[in-house]
């Protein structure tokens, strides 16, 4: 009899143990993989505001060539590349070519830890290059990265022009710099809509599997601001209020818990 309580007395155990701790160790492994992408977006952002802060400007959103598409400049990350630890990569990368050329393929392949999420690890390239996760925010539009470095809703990348500190009206504490996505992921190098992307009012709900900003995380989506700090964004904020994030320049808001 003895025997037959203690196997219920242990199951009973178990099944407690699976109701109440098997969740609680999912929450925490969610809580931790959601900080260790947030804590790689730090480097970048911080990387970022010390380049502001050197140049007195934002770096631009590509490496402006005349007469060559965006989406075939190498990115702004290319600015970055000596103090994220690659100034070998920076020196071997001709910004006067397209991102995809042949000269620039050997150090396009280069996966930079700090500019992807831990949780896709099955993400980390693209077709050969080192993926971002962390593309710049252009501002509030469709086009809106296309927009002159005054315009109200312009953000902080525009692709033609480096954006000056002066130009964030806002505060740089109020301005997104970038959002993490999981949608269209191409290589660092690229330019164009693969590392500058609007927050398009077109495309609410903005949170999400398959939405423009996060689905690596559930609840929401890591963010960094302009001043180098970085917060998770809850998929409840107000698309409203993520806009006026994106704009520099349009009035500020807190985003909220």
């Amino acid at each position: 009899m003895n025997r037959i309580v203690s196997v219920v007395v242990v199951g009973l155990l178990v099944l407690v143990f699976l109701g109440l701790g098997v969740p609680a160790i999912m929450r925490w492994r969610t809580l931790a993989e959601r900080t260790r992408c947030e804590d790689h977006m730090r480097v970048v952002a911080v990387r970022t505001s010390e380049y502001a802060q050197r140049e007195k400007a934002f770096p631009p959103g590509t490496a402006f060539v005349k007469d060559r598409p965006q989406e075939k400049r190498v990115s702004w990350i290319v600015f970055l590349l000596p103090t994220l630890g690659y100034p070998e990569q920076a020196k071997q990368i001709d910004r006067s070519e397209a991102w995809d050329a042949e000269v620039n393929r050997r150090p396009g392949s280069i996966l930079i830890k700090s500019l992807v999420c831990p949780s896709l690890i099955d993400a980390t390239m693209s077709d050969g290059y080192g993926a971002l996760h962390y593309p710049g925010v252009a501002g509030v539009g469709t086009n809106a990265a296309t927009f002159d470095r005054s315009d109200p809703h312009a953000g902080i990348f525009g692709y033609d022009a480096a954006t000056p500190v002066e130009a964030v009206k806002d505060g740089t504490t109020n301005v997104l710099l970038l959002l993490e996505t999981t949608r269209n992921i191409g290589p660092w190098i690229a330019g164009g809509p693969t590392s500058v992307r609007p927050v398009d009012p077109k495309e609410q709900p903005y949170f999400g599997e398959g939405r423009p900003f996060g689905g690596a995380h559930r609840g929401g989506a890591n963010a960094a601001f302009a001043d180098g700090h970085c917060r998770f964004l809850s998929e409840k904020i107000s698309p409203t209020v993520l806009e006026m994030l994106a704009g520099m320049a349009d009035g500020q808001s807190d985003p909220g818990p």
